[in-house]
């Protein structure tokens, strides 16, 4: 009987003492457990707010998470996109056709002058200020006759060799960088009066310079036309570079 209860009691010993060793270790997780859990309770039940549209929170309120703010990123490259400014593209035929146009005026009264003096040699009659104005304009392409004013034409036959040499390399020289800058229907004026100013700034004499001005209204055209594609690729390329606006965990919203 004596050795029964001696084995009993063994028994139970050994048993409290297994339960025991698991509580010290259980006890330690369990609190662990429940700390992490308390830790995460702001993220597993988020507190919700009653909120008016447009009206301001009667509280702070901070996001529990890190996000992307799609509505803030959508508007940020909405405003990217529209800054980005039209594409053009400038046309080098146009612009050289015009300035040929321009060379074409001089040349033809240096060639008017070299049948004048041609004409002196051979002792004919000098022709009158109608006939030379008559055979400039039969030298002229069409598209300068038809679009110059004949006073233009007058102007530099009676103008001397050197001052009207002189006005020509000015005038196309600041026609050539306008044109070259791009003239389109909304910069017509400005480029017309940037041309008008280096004129007027030029030593030439002033009434020379009022037949200029009149070859300028002809002179400048738009050469500068908008290019659908550029200007979509270059919106594309704008838009791929905005950074997504992001909330960060914290911050008040």
């Amino acid at each position: 009987m004596k050795r029964l209860r001696s084995q009993v009691f063994k028994r139970i010993t050994s048993i409290f003492h297994v339960k025991s060793k698991w509580l010290m270790i259980g006890i330690p997780i369990a609190m662990l457990g429940i700390l992490f859990f308390l830790s995460t309770l702001n993220n597993v039940f988020t507190e919700t707010y009653e909120i008016e549209r447009f009206a301001s929170a009667k509280k702070t309120i901070r996001s529990p998470i890190t996000i992307e703010n799609e509505q803030q990123t959508e508007r940020k490259t909405r405003e990217t996109i529209q800054a980005v400014e039209d594409r053009y593209d400038i046309s080098s035929e146009i612009t050289d056709e015009r300035i040929e146009y321009v060379e074409e005026i001089f040349e033809a009264v240096t060639i008017l002058e070299d049948e004048k003096k041609k004409g002196k040699k051979d002792s004919s009659a000098p022709l009158t200020t109608p006939e030379k104005l008559q055979r400039l304009k039969q030298i002229l392409t069409q598209e300068i006759t038809e679009n110059v004013n004949d006073r233009v034409f007058l102007k530099l036959i009676e103008t001397s060799i050197k001052e009207r040499e002189e006005g020509k390399e000015i005038f196309i020289n600041a026609l050539t960088d306008v044109l070259k800058k791009g003239v389109t229907p909304e910069n017509m004026n400005s480029a017309t009066a940037e041309l008008k100013q280096h004129i007027k700034y030029s030593p030439l004499n002033d009434d020379f310079k009022e037949t200029l001005y009149e070859l300028v209204e002809f002179a400048v055209v738009e050469n500068s036309f908008f290019d659908v594609e550029k200007t979509m690729e270059a919106r594309k390329e704008a838009a791929s570079k905005v950074e997504p606006v992001i909330i960060r965990a914290g911050e008040i919203i």
